[in-house]
């Protein structure tokens, strides 16, 4: 039988998203599989040795406060830990929107000023 559909992927906006991670995270959490424990742990010490500023930048979109951007995954509160993972979610969604090519195509100069 032949596919007579439009479409079968149904186009998300950036909400919608957010909201499927986040079901998703929480589904996991009933369902955890131990091949995949400590893989956040170990991005942020990664990022904390070759881009802190990318873990900062994590933390900051946590609502973590500056003064434990030093802190491991695992000294953070409970509450803290979830807002990370949360927001690794929320970053997550909003990179799956970025176009395929990210060039300068769109970068506007400087205008000279001795003109």
């Amino acid at each position: 039988m032949a596919n007579t559909e439009p479409a079968r992927v149904v186009p998300l906006n950036l909400a919608q998203r957010q909201c499927g991670l986040r079901n998703t995270t929480l589904l996991w959490q009933v369902l955890p599989d131990k091949k995949y424990q400590g893989q956040i742990p170990a991005l942020i010490k990664e990022m904390e040795e070759t881009d802190p500023q990318m873990k900062g930048a994590l933390y900051y979109l946590a609502g973590i406060e500056r003064k434990k951007h030093a802190l491991a995954f695992k000294q953070l509160y409970p509450e803290e830990q979830i807002n990370l993972i949360d927001a690794m979610n929320r970053l997550r969604a909003a990179v799956s929107l970025f176009p395929n090519r990210i060039t300068y195509i769109d970068f506007d100069p400087v205008p000279n000023k001795t003109e």
